[in-house]
């Protein structure tokens, strides 16, 4: 904020007195020495404390210790991967780095004047253990049963593309072989250990060609099942005598 030397009004037609002259002189020096006021360029590389990866879903919040100025510092990805807030006025600053998953971050940081930017790493400490979910499309279902386990998961259902729900504690043999067409939650989300995990897997085509039903007029019990057995057909109820 910027305090100003008392300017006088003047009505028209009244004279400019030396007083007023120099308070314009004054005011207009205080702005050029306020534009010309050095300023800070900050860069806070925010990492994982447990694997010093990355964070690039916080929120950095710079907040002067007077309460006349804050921001918020945006980040940069590509070959920087930080956070960068560019212009800051010198002084004393509360900073705060929020993310998900994470401890809040509060410290005190002085922003000096200088020529090169001031740069500085901030560890999160993770207070929600997650990790990226695998990626399982393609596997086979005996594939994808080891992975969901050595991911500390819990394999919640199965499907296949019958609509059938296969048991995960006891899959069939024949099944260890098909392949996994959907999942979810999908291949990258973040999970937490024992969340569970659905699957969608292929199920063999099963072509059930139409057949024509012989004619069984006049036969007995015995040769209209003998008939139909010939087929690949079944009496529904059994019929005694001869139809």
């Amino acid at each position: 904020m910027l305090t100003y030397p008392p300017l006088i009004a003047a009505n028209p037609g009244d004279p400019i007195t030396s007083e007023g002259w120099n308070n314009l002189v004054t005011a207009i020096k205080t702005l050029y020495d306020a534009l010309n006021k050095p300023q800070g360029t900050l860069i806070f590389k925010v990492v994982d404390k447990a694997d010093s990866s990355p964070v690039a879903d916080a929120v950095v919040s710079l907040l002067r210790k007077d309460g006349a100025f804050s921001l918020s510092a945006s980040f940069v990805g590509g070959s920087v991967q930080a956070y960068v807030a560019g212009n800051v006025p010198l002084g004393t600053y509360s900073l705060v780095i929020e993310a998900p998953a994470f401890a809040v971050e509060t410290r005190d940081l002085e922003v000096l004047a200088s020529d090169t930017p001031q740069s500085s790493t901030i560890q999160m400490t993770r207070t929600l253990i997650t990790s990226p979910m695998p990626d399982l499309f393609g596997l086979t279902l005996s594939q994808a049963v080891v992975a969901v386990a050595n991911a500390s998961l819990l394999l919640g259902r199965i499907i296949d593309t019958h609509g059938n729900d296969i048991p995960p504690a006891s899959i069939p043999a024949d099944l260890a072989a098909a392949l996994v067409l959907n999942q979810v939650p999908e291949a990258g989300a973040l999970v937490e250990p024992k969340d569970p995990v659905q699957l969608s897997v292929s199920a063999k085509v099963e072509v059930k060609l139409p057949v024509a039903v012989p004619n069984l007029m006049g036969m007995t019990y015995a040769e209209a099942q003998a008939a139909l057995d010939a087929v690949g057909l079944t009496l529904d109820a059994p019929i005694s005598g001869s139809i």
